[in-house]
């Protein structure tokens, strides 16, 4: 994949899903807010005491990922694939053919760099 349509991916993604917070353990996504007795979320700690430290305040909605429960692809990968793109089944239409200007599964758009 070239970077170009890298970045269209990443825009077509949209600026929540690109800056959403990834935390390895449930235990990190309940610290990102705590709430005081009344159900209100105590603004001087977790993610909105990060935000006010830096003179921001967080008012909207924020992505979580949590990684506790993925699994990693149980099927094969693209052969001699650096990026070890997964190797799926293009979907074809009654005819046989591959949906017209099908270019591939998103997951395998990504380009990952080696250190990751």
């Amino acid at each position: 994949m070239d970077k170009n349509l890298g970045r269209l991916f990443s825009e077509y993604l949209g600026m929540d899903k690109m800056f959403a917070i990834v935390c390895k353990t449930y235990e990190g996504v309940k610290a990102l807010e705590t709430y005081d007795k009344e159900g209100c979320i105590i603004k001087s700690s977790g993610y909105h005491g990060l935000g006010a430290s830096i003179g921001k305040t967080i008012h909207d909605r924020f992505l979580v990922i949590c990684l506790e429960n993925l699994r990693p692809f149980a099927g094969e990968f693209v052969a001699n694939d650096p990026q070890r793109r997964l190797d799926i089944l293009k979907p074809r239409l009654p005819n046989g053919e591959s949906p017209p200007n099908f270019l591939g599964f998103a997951v395998n758009m990504i380009d990952v760099e080696r250190k990751n």
